[in-house]
């Protein structure tokens, strides 16, 4: 008998051994950090506290604290700190040229802004996140958050308002649109001549740089000289000697250089690059190099610019200084006749251009995937947290029960059975976590592939209300004004009329198209069984008085009987036969429809004699709004592609170009699940 309780002691210690340490490493060490890092007010007021009465000596060393603060004012639910924290995080990856993880933050403490008293500081984040868009090549995103700045400003702060105005107008500039860049520096302006003392020299000096080097892009050379001379006597005004307006005043006198090298005036670009020097900064080196680079190349003193090349290493340089340098490099390698020596410098320049734009085009994909995984790994967190309150109860059971049968015999049979029990229900607990992270990650990938259609089509829609949409109205207002001044002209009054009501209708054609498209995501259609044969008879009664008026045929087989959605197929089938009469220039348009089937599925060809396709440009008639001619020469809108090609992947299926020669004609393949 003593000998079983010993064993039945041993049992007992072993399994409390067991229990321990299985508490105290439920989670693996890399997750421990996250999982329990600050878990109520008190902690992390204090540790707050703490951070404050830090005496670091760099970003680099808040990061970490500010990393941990940040997460915890989130999980809190302290929104307000949440917002400063994310966009202090963003600021510091700003610094460190990390411009994936600024934005990260900076769009994460986006979130939180709604509930932010002091919205100045909601305004300067909101064009933070224009700045970083701005700089990665995202115009229209950066164009988006510089507008709702504005609005923020607008209430609150004159000075912010003229900084937002000006990158607003640089973006403009960057786009190649002079006249917008000049109207928005204009409307600075105004806001700038509110300003008083250095804030007023500053800022309107700013501007008058700006419209002073536009107004010479756009060839007015009186008014470009007129801003110029403002620009320089608001950088004279400030008399204090800081780095800030060093900085400034370097500005001011490098675009007077530049400014004079373009009118020739190589005397007055002398004088301008002297005072930039004097007012020269450690970071503006790289700056100062280049433009005295610009004047020996201006002024053919070959071998001064030789020894200056020579003397500066490109890779000390500013990101945003080297393709300038590579350039001036070039000309002056050109200039004097040693063309052995432009191939390797332009390869690099080829080189930098592509890595520049692949960073900008991997941008926004980078930080999709990064949030993907953020999210999936808090999830993963989440389940073992979850996973881990319950094996502790379990543990604290089995515990107690063991200590209450701990003086029978036969208890240690009862123990390790629940210990059997408590295995396998450990085990079905791993495997429904294995099952509930396998379907999370997949739904997030799901969520993932929408959203990056969807930000594809309000890119698509964006460029439809900046151009399409703007040229009908464009019209109806500039022939409105001439219909004001040749009222008493019939004839031109009649031209005139026609023109507006063809810009209106071309108008409420687009309006018409944007609608169907958007409503396919919201509409439902049945699916029922039906033959083809029919569904192209009520396609050739819809196209009749068009038929008749292209003199059109159009010809098929016998078709199958599929089961689909009608309703949709119709749109499809109408406009790829549409498509192929209207982009017809033979005396009988003709489309021949044929069928044939493969592995599951139907595949319908559409053959006209029409213009035919260039094969580089199979892939860019599905896109949304491209159009290959201009409206002179074919009307529509181009939907009826983009649309068709959505119906059909709505159905599981797809449309394609199986072959096209140019003045012979196009086939088009639609295929459909059976």
């Amino acid at each position: 008998m003593n000998r079983f309780c010993s064993i039945f002691i041993c049992v007992y210690l072993l399994y409390i051994g067991v229990a321990n340490y299985t508490c105290a490493y439920a989670f693996p060490p890399e997750l421990q950090a996250h999982i329990n890092p600050i878990e109520t007010e008190n902690q992390f007021y204090e540790y707050k506290l703490f951070y404050e009465n830090l005496d670091s000596t760099s970003a680099k060393e808040d990061l970490p604290h500010l990393l941990k603060l940040f997460a915890a004012s989130k999980a809190l639910g302290i929104d307000s700190l949440a917002f400063g924290y994310g966009y202090d995080i963003g600021d510091i990856y700003y610094g460190l040229d990390s411009l994936t993880l600024a934005f990260e933050y900076a769009h994460e403490a986006y979130y939180y802004a709604k509930n932010v008293k002091d919205k100045n500081e909601v305004g300067h984040l909101v064009n933070f996140l224009g700045l970083i868009n701005s700089i990665m090549g995202d115009y229209e995103s950066a164009l988006g958050y510089f507008f709702e700045s504005v609005d923020i400003f607008k209430k609150n702060d004159e000075r912010m308002m003229v900084y937002a105005l000006g990158n607003i107008s640089e973006v403009y500039y960057t786009l190649k649109d002079i006249d917008k860049a000049l109207e928005y520096t204009k409307e600075a302006t105004v806001y700038s001549k509110m300003l008083e003392g250095n804030d007023y020299y500053y800022n309107y000096g700013f501007d008058c740089i700006r419209l002073a080097d536009w107004n010479l892009q756009k060839g007015h050379i009186d008014s470009a000289n007129h801003y110029l001379r403002f620009s320089i006597a608001m950088a004279d005004s400030i008399k204090e000697d800081i780095d800030y307006y060093k900085e400034f005043k370097f500005y001011v006198h490098e675009n007077a250089t530049k400014h004079y090298i373009k009118l020739e005036n190589l005397k007055k670009a002398k004088e301008h690059l002297e005072i930039a020097e004097t007012n020269k900064l450690v970071f503006l080196k790289g700056n100062y190099a280049l433009l005295k680079g610009e004047y020996l190349f201006a002024t053919n003193q070959q071998n001064e610019l030789k020894a200056l090349m020579s003397s500066v290493d490109i890779n000390q340089l500013d990101s945003d200084l080297i393709e300038d340098w590579l350039r001036l490099e070039i000309k002056s390698i050109e200039k004097s006749g040693y063309m052995d020596q432009v191939g390797p410098k332009y390869k690099q320049l080829e080189k930098l251009i592509e890595e520049k734009y692949s960073e900008q085009r991997n941008h926004f994909t980078v930080i999709a995937n990064a949030r993907y995984e953020t999210l999936k790994k808090e999830e993963q967190i989440t389940l073992l947290q979850k996973q881990n309150e319950v094996d502790r109860a379990q543990i604290g059971i089995y515990r107690v029960r063991m200590i209450s049968i701990a003086l029978l015999f036969f208890s240690v049979l009862m123990i390790l059975g629940f210990l059997s029990f408590y295995y396998r229900k450990k085990k079905q607990y791993s495997i429904l976590l294995e099952q509930e992270v396998s379907r999370k990650t997949e739904f997030l990938n799901e969520l993932n592939e929408s959203l990056s259609n969807k930000n594809e089509e309000l890119k698509q829609f964006n460029y439809i209300i900046a151009h399409d949409l703007k040229e009908p109205v464009r019209s109806i207002v500039s022939f409105s004004e001439l219909l004001k001044i040749f009222r008493s002209d019939e004839e031109k009054v009649d031209e005139y009329c026609n023109m507006i009501i063809n810009s209106g209708k071309q108008l409420h054609t687009l309006v018409n198209d944007i609608q169907e498209f958007q409503t396919l995501d919201i509409e439902e259609s049945a699916m029922e069984e039906f033959e083809v044969n029919s569904l192209i008879e009520e396609v050739q009664n819809s196209l009749s008085s068009f038929l008749k008026e292209k003199n059109a045929t159009i010809s098929c087989g016998e078709l199958p009987k599929i089961k689909s959605s009608r309703a949709m197929l119709f749109v499809v089938f109408k406009n790829l036969i549409e498509n192929g009469l209207k982009y017809n220039r033979s005396d009988q348009p003709k489309v021949e429809i044929s069928a044939q089937y493969d592995t599951n599925k139907w595949l319908f060809n559409f053959k006209d004699n029409g213009i035919g396709i260039s094969k580089q440009f199979y892939d860019e008639v599905f896109v949304m709004f491209k159009r290959l001619h201009n409206r002179s020469s074919f009307k529509g809108t181009g939907i009826g592609l983009a649309l068709s090609q959505k119906i059909a992947k709505r159905l599981n299926g797809e449309i394609s170009i199986v072959h096209s020669e140019e003045g012979v004609g196009t086939q088009f393949q639609l295929s459909v699940r059976s």
